[in-house]
């Protein structure tokens, strides 16, 4: 016997609902009756089996197929299976029951009996939270009587009317979220970003939500405390990141890293568990091992990447056996170096951006961390360096200075290694000098060690270092079994033919200058300050001296364009005073102030012709 008239399934509700919709009809009761008297046990509606669906087909004429699509079926337990989509218990929503009022409502105006409104199939579903016909929170009942979860929406919610329309007025109104858009969306067979659908439907729900749990509520909070409403916000920040796969997850954990460290002041040696707190507890510690998704991998990852993780230790159920990335505690307790010189010599070696830095900026690449303790452990002190390298104090000096040899950190600092040299960097630059070395049982005739050589050549150690680097000299000596900077001879009068200058390349110093322009050198100083002399900058042999370095064509064309007061008295055979009233009186100014370059000096182009004529 098939039960008329024929009712179908609406596309929005549930199978349970429906059959509450066919026992208001045929028998004006509620559901479990009817249930009994079409011989269905009322618990087996709870699991929405294949029988189920074809006993309600049998006695209305439904296609199976529409009823199944419409069934939040049980698997197993706490597993369930809606249109191929799995998932657990928590994906629903819980011990309660969730309508939107002005739905219900709308249900009323259609029908007759409160027993006729639909229970709507989003409405079971954990990350649905607003109506997106109404645009308002829906509102939740927990269960209070064994009956409420069969959702019989007319009895869970009995209020009609007024009295409904009040409920509909109080709720939140808000706009759907992109979650909740994405997950009625999945199950309507359409497809979404990439990674959230490569995953199943309650694991990519729960990571947006976890990941905007972070964002929007902090490290840690009360998750018993959290409302319908905290977890709609959690879900609508969370999956702006989780749309965007790994690289919108790994800029999610950044910013939770970043607000900890800076803004919470979290130390930056500090565990994954205290610097992502929930999120690490929900992917770590998840119980029963319940599966979590690909969210966990790309945590573990990013983790590994931006934070000391010590060797052994099991993050997210894989034990690590490499650390990738140390802070300058973690490397300091492994080598036993002091942090301070540590982190001065991480500085130096730009793997830190300075030496107060804090949080995720004191984390740096473990291996390069690691070079650097081996080049501390293999330094030598600037004190014991002559020694070492067999030369004197003074070319040690002026080699550091050269920047032929680096010290290890700044000098300023006061670490115990504050002054070293790598030994690897000694013996490489030693090596550069040495490549073109003669070793003989006797010295030829006119050769002296380096420190010598440029005092007989007249040349900087610098040059002298730069031409055997290049393999510019060929008499270049060592006595067999003497080795170091001091045993290497050169030739003074070979370095000497390297230094022959054409004279118009040759800069004068502000002491020539001052000579040729008949003033001191202060005032040359000042003119080249001022840029009215073009200067060079110092190199080579000059280095030392803190002199202006001008070319002479510069010289040349300074005194082409410009000239003294003193020199225009000598040219015009009058007094400066008289020279320098009349040129005032013509207008015409000096081309700085006097007081400032300390002399008074004009354009020559501004001199009238007359003057030399003696007309004043």
């Amino acid at each position: 016997m098939t039960l008329t008239p024929f009712i179908p399934i609406n596309p929005d509700e549930t199978l349970m609902s429906w059959a509450t919709r066919l026992a208001a009809v045929h028998t004006g009761e509620t559901l479990v009756p009817f249930l009994r008297d079409i011989g269905i046990e009322p618990s087996e509606m709870f699991i929405g089996s294949d029988a189920v669906i074809g006993r309600l087909a049998e006695v209305t004429g439904a296609d199976p197929d529409d009823l199944r699509r419409q069934t939040i079926q049980t698997l197993e337990w706490r597993r369930y299976d809606l249109r191929g989509e799995r998932f657990e218990t928590e994906f629903m929503a819980g011990a309660s029951v969730s309508c939107c009022p002005a739905c219900l409502l709308d249900d009323d105006e259609a029908g007759q009996s409160v027993l006729l409104r639909r229970g709507r199939l989003a409405w079971r579903l954990r990350p649905v939270r607003t109506c997106p016909i109404h645009g308002i929170a829906l509102l939740d009942r927990p269960y209070v009587d064994w009956s409420d979860r069969f959702h019989q929406m007319g009895v869970v919610f009995p209020e009609a009317g007024l009295p409904l329309r009040a409920l509909a007025d109080a709720q939140v109104r808000r706009d759907v979220s992109p979650l909740q858009t994405y997950v009625t969306d999945r199950l309507d067979g359409k497809t979404g970003p990439a990674w959230l659908d490569g995953q199943g439907i309650e694991l990519g729900a729960r990571a947006s939500e976890m990941l905007g749990l972070a964002l929007e509520f902090g490290r840690k909070p009360h998750l018993r405390k959290m409302t319908a409403d905290d977890w709609d916000r959690a879900g609508r920040a969370g999956f702006e990141f989780a749309r965007r796969g790994e690289e919108g997850i790994r800029e999610a954990l950044g910013e939770v890293q970043r607000r900890a460290w800076f803004e919470e002041r979290i130390p930056g040696q500090s565990g994954p568990q205290m610097v992502f707190g929930r999120i690490y507890q929900w992917l770590n510690f998840s119980k029963n091992r319940k599966e979590v998704g690909p969210i966990r991998d790309i945590v573990r990852q990013h983790i590994l990447d931006t934070m000391y993780v010590a060797p052994g230790t099991v993050l997210m159920g894989t034990e690590v056996t490499a650390a990738r990335k140390h802070n300058v505690g973690s490397l300091s307790k492994l080598s036993g170096v002091h942090p301070k010189t540590l982190r001065n010599a991480l500085a130096l070696a730009g793997l830190i951006s300075d030496r107060s830095v804090i949080g995720g900026e004191a984390l740096f690449d473990a291996e390069e961390g690691l070079r650097v303790v081996d080049e501390l452990a293999d330094g030598v002190t600037q004190l014991h360096l002559p020694a070492y390298m067999n030369a004197s104090r003074g070319q040690v000096v002026s080699l550091i200075e050269g920047g032929f040899l680096k010290r290890m950190m700044d000098v300023g600092s006061s670490a115990r290694a504050s002054a070293s040299i790598s030994k690897r960097e000694v013996h490489a630059f030693l090596d550069s000098i040495s490549r073109d070395v003669q070793v003989v049982d006797v010295l030829p005739a006119g050769v002296w060690p380096i420190n010598q050589a440029t005092q007989k050549a007249r040349v900087t150690t610098d040059e002298v270092i730069r031409l055997l680097q290049k393999g510019a000299l060929r008499n270049v000596y060592r006595v067999k079994g003497e080795e170091g900077y001091l045993s290497i001879l050169v030739d003074p009068e070979e370095i000497k033919g390297h230094f022959v200058l054409d004279p118009e390349t040759v800069p004068l110093g502000s002491c020539v200058i001052a000579k040729k322009l008949g003033t001191t050198q202060p005032v040359v100083n000042k003119l080249a300050a001022a840029g009215l002399i073009s200067s060079v900058t110092p190199n080579g042999r000059s280095e030392a001296l803190k002199t202006v370095r001008v070319l002479p064509s510069s010289l040349r064309h300074f005194q082409d364009t410009y000239v003294f007061l003193m020199q225009l008295r000598q040219e015009l055979g009058v007094h400066h005073r008289t020279i320098n009233n009349a040129l005032r009186r013509l207008g015409i100014e000096p081309v700085a102030d006097p007081a400032v370059l300390k002399v008074t000096l004009f354009r020559r182009a501004d001199i009238p012709l007359e003057f030399y004529d003696g007309k004043f």
